[in-house]
């Protein structure tokens, strides 16, 4: 729900001031519909990496964001790429 309303928010600010700036509403619905799924994306990544760096479990991670319908599917919370020795 905390992604949501800004996602929801952007989504709708894009509309209204692509369609008051004379771009058509169905191109301002696609325009604004884009930015929100990529602004969704991008903060839905980082917040999984900062709660990874915390030591957050995967499967606390999952039911934490499954309220929200961040996490769609299970298996890409698990999807996580462990620091080797090697790496650092």
């Amino acid at each position: 729900m905390m992604l949501n309303v800004p996602c929801s928010i952007i989504c709708v600010t894009i509309i209204i001031a692509l369609d008051y700036a004379g771009m058509p509403l169905v191109l301002s619905a696609i325009a604004g519909t884009f930015l929100a799924w990529f602004t969704t994306s991008y903060f839905l990544n980082k917040w999984k990496s900062w709660a990874f760096k915390r030591d957050t479990s995967p499967e606390r991670l999952y039911r934490l964001g499954k309220p929200g319908l961040i996490n769609t599917a299970r298996y890409k919370i698990f999807l996580r790429k462990k620091k080797q020795k090697s790496d650092i």
